[in-house]
């Protein structure tokens, strides 16, 4: 199926359909794909200046962040799988909550994430602090920690989330590639791991598997990894190829889908692997 998608889209999934969201004028939109074509949109936010980096889009919910021209960031989120529910169906009971962010001539930047069945937002603020904020079906959590310096001065290469915290894959400063933990109420560093051989230009792709576990993909000299992560920080192989790109990754109800590139030139590829949660 090809379909013609507006610019700067979000894919979102839904338990029958594909759903699209995407700024359209000074609101965003969310709508369902069906037979090649998109459905009548719903419509949130009043005077978007941007949207935010990433999508929140599990086994339990979906959600996209945005900039309003007063700098304020707002999420809007719903069920991904709701009795057999669509995107139509999804869309109509999502609710739209704001986050304690920086003001509007602080925040430079802003990324959701999903958190098992929570929405995780992150922000930016001029001086270079980055906070994350929780989001549960009805709030926004009224705490809102700053990330420790080691993750905010350092190059973020991928963020994945659990309901208890995130894990931030970095390039710090001797160009060395780190996956820490971060406590999700205190922003408390829990754990720091080097990624065994990553080379110093590797992208990352991490998501939350579950409700006590990561999936990673990184590069490193012999090719592509992809690992488990436990709660402790050990990795655990589970798939190594010859890409020069992290693959990307996708986890919902015990499988782990890897997009890779394929046999052939421009050819891309999808592997799944069994990861319970």
């Amino acid at each position: 199926v090809r379909l013609a998608l507006p610019a700067e889209s979000r894919a979102i999934g839904a338990s029958d359909h594909v759903g699209v969201v995407w700024r359209d004028g000074a609101r965003i939109a969310v709508a369902g794909v069906d037979d090649g074509a998109l459905g009548e949109p719903y419509h949130f936010g009043t005077r978007v200046e941007r949207m935010c980096d990433g999508t929140a889009s599990n086994d339990r919910r979906w959600g996209v962040g945005w900039r309003e021209r007063d700098g304020r960031v707002w999420i809007v989120f719903g069920p991904t799988f709701r009795d057999g529910a669509g995107v139509a169906d999804a869309t109509a009971t999502a609710r739209v909550a704001t986050a304690p962010a920086a003001t509007a001539t602080d925040l430079t930047w802003c990324a959701v994430a999903s958190g098992d069945d929570q929405i995780v937002l992150f922000w930016r603020e001029r001086g270079g602090d980055l906070s994350m904020n929780f989001c549960d079906r009805k709030r926004c959590s009224p705490l809102a920690p700053r990330l420790p310096p080691a993750i905010s001065r350092a190059t973020l290469l991928a963020v994945g989330c659990l309901r208890k915290g995130c894990g931030f894959v970095t390039r710090d400063r001797d160009d060395a590639i780190r996956l820490r933990w971060v406590v999700a109420d205190s922003g408390r560093l829990k754990w720091t791991t080097t990624l065994p051989g990553a080379r110093a230009d590797t992208t990352a792709t991490l998501v939350g598997a579950g409700d006590r576990q990561l999936a990673l993909a990184y590069v490193a000299a012999d090719g592509a990894h992809v690992a488990r992560v436990d709660a402790k920080g050990a990795l655990t192989e589970l798939w190594h190829g010859a890409d020069a790109t992290a693959p990307a990754l996708m986890w919902s109800q015990g499988q782990l889908l890897l997009a890779h590139a394929g046999a052939g030139a421009g050819d891309l590829a999808t592997t799944v692997i069994a990861l319970p949660r």
